[in-house]
Parts: C-alpha cells; sequence; structure tokens
C-alpha cells in the first residue's frame, strides 16, 4: 500500500485504507500525519478533514475533532460531515449543544433525509422512541420508498402501541423481499396481532436466510411460545449454536426474551 502511496501520493482511497490500519495498530501519531497529507493535496481537503476529524475522534480528542468536522463543513456542505459533528458532540457529552446543531442543520437543510435517517436512528438507540417516530415519518414523507426507514418506522410505531406499523412492514418487505430483518419486524407485527400462522412462515423463512442470527431465532421461540409450540426445541437449538461459535449461551438473557 505504501507503495501505491509513492507511485500516487494523492490516492485518497489507499490514503484512508493506511489511515485505518495504522490507527489500529495503535500509531495515532502517524494516522494524523497522513489524514494532514491528504488535506494538504489539491483538490482533497474536504476528504483530508474528515479524516483528521475521524483520527482525532478516535484518539477521544473531541475538540479537534469538532475543528477538522466544522472545517469540512465550510469547505463541503455534505450529510457527513453534520452526522459526524452531531456524533462527536453527543459523544463529548454536549447534548444541548448537539440538538441546537441538529434544529439549525435541518432550518437550513429540511429536506435532508440521510441526516434525519441519522437523528432517527441515535434516538432510538437511546429508547426515545417517539423521537425516532418523528425523525423516521419525516424520511418517509421525503422518500416514500425508502425500505430502511418503512421498517424502522415500522418497528417503533409498534413499540409505541400506534396504528400502521403492519402497513409500513408490509411496505417494506416489498420494496426489498428476503431481507430478514425486515421480515423479523413484520413477523413479530402480526405475531403481536394474533397472525401467529403469518407470523411464524415469515420468521422460519428470516431464520433460514440468517441462520445465525440469535435475535431472529429468539423471536422465533417468542411467536412459538405464543402459538402454544415448542418453544424448548428452539432453545436447545440455540444453545447448540453458541457452543459451536465457542459462546457462552446466557439462560437469564433468554428468560428475558421469553418474557417480553
Amino acid at each position: 500500500m505504501k507503495r501505491a502511496l509513492a507511485i500516487t501520493p494523492d490516492l485518497v482511497p489507499a490514503q484512508r485504507d493506511l489511515i485505518m490500519l495504522e490507527l489500529g495498530a495503535g500509531h495515532a501519531d502517524e494516522a494524523l500525519a497522513l489524514a494532514q497529507q491528504v488535506q494538504k493535496a489539491a483538490g482533497h481537503e474536504a476528504v483530508g478533514l474528515m479524516l483528521v476529524g475521524d483520527v482525532e475522534a478516535a484518539r477521544k480528542r473531541w475538540d479537534a475533532a469538532a475543528a477538522a468536522y466544522r472545517s469540512g463543513l465550510k469547505q463541503s456542505n455534505a450529510s457527513e460531515f453534520a452526522i459526524k459533528l452531531h456524533v462527536e458532540m453527543q459523544s463529548s457529552r454536549q447534548e444541548a449543544g448537539a440538538e441546537r446543531f441538529a434544529a439549525s442543520w435541518l432550518k437550513d437543510h429540511p429536506k435532508d433525509a440521510v441526516f434525519l435517517s441519522h437523528l432517527g436512528n441515535t434516538a432510538l438507540s437511546q429508547g426515545k422512541f417517539a423521537a425516532a417516530e418523528s425523525h423516521y415519518l419525516a424520511v418517509v414523507g421525503l422518500q416514500p420508498d425508502n425500505p430502511v426507514a418503512l421498517n424502522n418506522l415500522a418497528w417503533v410505531t409498534q413499540r409505541l402501541s400506534k396504528p400502521g406499523a403492519l402497513a409500513y412492514a408490509e411496505k417494506a418487505t416489498a420494496l426489498q423481499p428476503n431481507q430478514p430483518a425486515f421480515m423479523d419486524t413484520l413477523a413479530m407485527i402480526l405475531g403481536n396481532k394474533g397472525e401467529l400462522n403469518n407470523a411464524l412462515e415469515i420468521e422460519k423463512k428470516a431464520v433460514a436466510l440468517q441462520p445465525d442470527q440469535p435475535g431472529v431465532r429468539l423471536n422465533l421461540a417468542k411467536l412459538y411460545i405464543k402459538a402454544g409450540q415448542g418453544a424448548e426445541t428452539l432453545f436447545f437449538d440455540w444453545v447448540n449454536r453458541c457452543m459451536a461459535r465457542n459462546q457462552r449461551p446466557d439462560p437469564a438473557w433468554w428468560t428475558r426474551r421469553r418474557c417480553h
């Protein structure tokens, strides 16, 4: 890779890969120097600033990371810079500042579906389901055929016990068939509506497509329990799969999943 850079010093993909390698090896100073080299290359200042910010964020030097991302926003008014700056502000516990920045960005870029999706995902990960719903609704309003946003909206709508979850989930799976995560969402919504036969068929297909995904298998077990069928068989199958991957099965986790 270093030879590639010697031949073409401004080869950005190779530079980025080398920076990640240096970071992974604990060579943060070398990674920063490479990022700054990209920043100085003609035509690559914005990319370089993003790489500088990423290196500084990896070092938990939040102020330096924010400065790089803010400079990048001046060079390239791109969603990726806005997202990285928002993440950095949250990582450094500047919650109020992060909220102000998000509001300001959306005021100036009300149709930025990428940033709205980021806000939805962030709210979802924090358990702020009403906020997540609001952001995903905005994304779907801008991009009615966005399957990821529809799936996430279906999940959070169901979680909030609001109507419409099934329609969102069905549209997501129609737009992107045979996607296990989308099928899992649809199956669990159907199961909650008492349509257990349909739910089981869809969930079994999801498991067949992604057999090593424990979350999907556990949701299938939950549906079997609701239907009064053999969850014990699935439990032992789950244990065997954990053992095959040298993972220690956690019965307490299984119990929690069963009871919710």
